[in-house]
């Protein structure tokens, strides 16, 4: 699976890469929203892992740049969203949840 993943925790990211590349993804790290929709621009994701805060802006408004019957975007962050949407609770849930999210 091609995954795009937008996240500017110096730590979270390159962590999250390293396990899902051992998954057998493929990922793309950015950490900022300009660069990430430059890329669903440019090229194809199977699915996109975006925080909700990120350099310039709100990672969720990626949900706009691409076509969600190609591509699943998942919101990971720190505190429940008020839309009714897939998301990931970085400091509460176990990544087992994120891979099923992205796996589905």
């Amino acid at each position: 699976m091609n995954i795009l993943l937008v996240e500017d925790d110096d730590m979270l990211g390159p962590s999250l890469k390293r396990q899902l590349v051992r998954r057998g993804h493929t990922v793309t790290l950015v950490r900022g929203i300009e660069e990430s929709r430059q890329l669903v621009r440019e090229k194809s994701f199977d699915a996109v892992l975006t925080d909700r805060n990120v350099i310039g802006g709100d990672g969720w408004s990626i949900r706009q740049e691409v076509d969600p019957v190609k591509t699943r975007v998942v919101l990971m962050t720190a505190k429940p969203p008020e839309e009714n949407v897939d998301f990931f609770m970085k400091a509460q849930d176990p990544f087992e949840k994120l891979w099923r999210m992205v796996e589905a």
